[in-house]
């Protein structure tokens, strides 16, 4: 089992701040890392299948995060095959955050890709031979910006809720 870095508890500690702060009575939750066992005290327990849950509007959301700050390129192995499965059953998203540099040089914003793009994705860049997507492909990407102390996620769940009660309406 991976460990979660302390990049990503804090990005997922910074969106439960945010999300709280634009939807306070909405409902947000981390599902808890698996805890590392050794000897006697091994057991098995499923691995999660997403990190996040929420609702807004009454409608559900399932979240992977992933934080990456060190190349130029996206491993594709970062979001593992149970966390699509989890993800894809859920019609979950991927949220990628990307930080790198510092100073004004800084970058640090999330993209999110819904499951079903991510791995039609996946496949099309895995059937180039690559094994990684360059961040400069994401620059399509509508942008989720870290702004006065906050993510600003609130356009993101509005036009996400808007989308879903318009399907239910035909």
């Amino acid at each position: 089992m991976a460990k979660r870095s302390k990049t990503e508890a804090r990005l997922q500690a910074e969106l439960m701040a945010s999300f709280k702060h634009f939807f306070p009575k909405d409902y947000w939750y981390k599902i808890p890392d698996t805890p590392k066992m050794k000897g006697s005290n091994l057991r098995f327990i499923p691995r999660k299948p997403f990190d996040i849950v929420c609702s807004v509007s009454k409608i559900f959301f399932a979240i992977e995060t992933k934080v990456h700050k060190k190349t130029t390129a996206f491993p594709l192995n970062e979001v593992h095959e149970h966390q699509e499965v989890g993800l894809d059953e859920a019609d979950g998203f991927v949220w990628l955050n990307i930080r790198r540099g510092l100073g004004k040089a800084r970058v640090n914003f999330i993209v999110v890709i819904a499951i079903s793009e991510w791995m039609a994705l996946k496949a099309k860049i895995l059937k180039s031979g690559r094994k990684s997507i360059p961040l400069a492909f994401f620059e399509k990407y509508d942008k989720i910006k870290w702004k006065d102390g906050k993510w600003q996620i609130e356009d993101f769940f509005n036009e996400q809720v808007k989308k879903i009660y318009k399907e239910h309406a035909k």
